[in-house]
């Protein structure tokens, strides 16, 4: 491999008084190595995700837990530029996309309200813990407090699967009551298996990604 895709390929992450860390992109995750080009770790992507925003501790070569929270951000590459570096030339992404279905549809305002409420719960738990989720119903419940809209599948199926055509992975939420009655869920279930995406049924409270 010529020097010039090497260089494409690896980053430092850290750097007090020279590399201290470094990362270089592998065909299904991340090498980390420190200043002499020893292994640190050899890590997933999601695991790599985890070690910058979730706290998932690496073992230096000095054997001393590193955890990236407690790093001083002086010390610290900037998050675009590490962002950047991933993305790369093979679109990787820092983080899967992941589609939250869940049931919304039915003639009691409350309800859909009350399904509202519980899918953002969930996806904001996802999200503080570093995972990139779409909600189609935490965005669209929104929008209908500002402009006259249909709630039923018919309006929204565009709108829903063409969200779902730019994720990695479907999370079906299969404890709000009605999930397994849901028109909008069953499409979407249909829509994933057609088009290879990946599809867990999770427990809120078992969510892992």
């Amino acid at each position: 491999m010529k020097s010039k895709e090497l260089k494409e390929k690896e980053i430092v992450l850290l750097n007090s008084e020279g590399p201290v860390l470094k990362a270089k992109k592998a065909d299904d995750g991340v090498v980390l190595y420190n200043t002499h080009d020893e292994i640190v770790e050899i890590l997933t992507n999601e695991e790599f995700n985890d070690f910058i925003f979730n706290d998932f501790p690496i073992t230096y070569t000095d054997g001393k837990e590193m955890i990236w929270s407690r790093i001083s951000d002086s010390m610290k590459v900037d998050e675009t530029s590490l962002k950047r570096w991933f993305n790369g030339k093979n679109k990787s992404r820092l983080s899967s996309l992941v589609y939250l279905a869940s049931p919304y549809s039915h003639p009691d305002d409350r309800v859909r309200h009350e399904n509202y409420l519980i899918v953002t719960k969930i996806a904001a738990d996802l999200v503080s813990r570093g995972h990139v989720v779409i909600s189609p119903i935490t965005y669209g419940h929104v929008l209908l407090d500002h402009a006259k809209m249909p709630t039923d599948w018919e309006f929204w199926e565009n709108f829903c699967l063409t969200l779902l055509e730019k994720c990695d992975k479907i999370l079906v939420c299969n404890t709000i009551v009605g999930w397994d009655k849901s028109r909008g869920i069953a499409e979407e279930i249909k829509y994933a298996e057609e088009n290879n995406i990946k599809i867990e049924y999770i427990k809120p409270s078992e969510v892992k990604i």
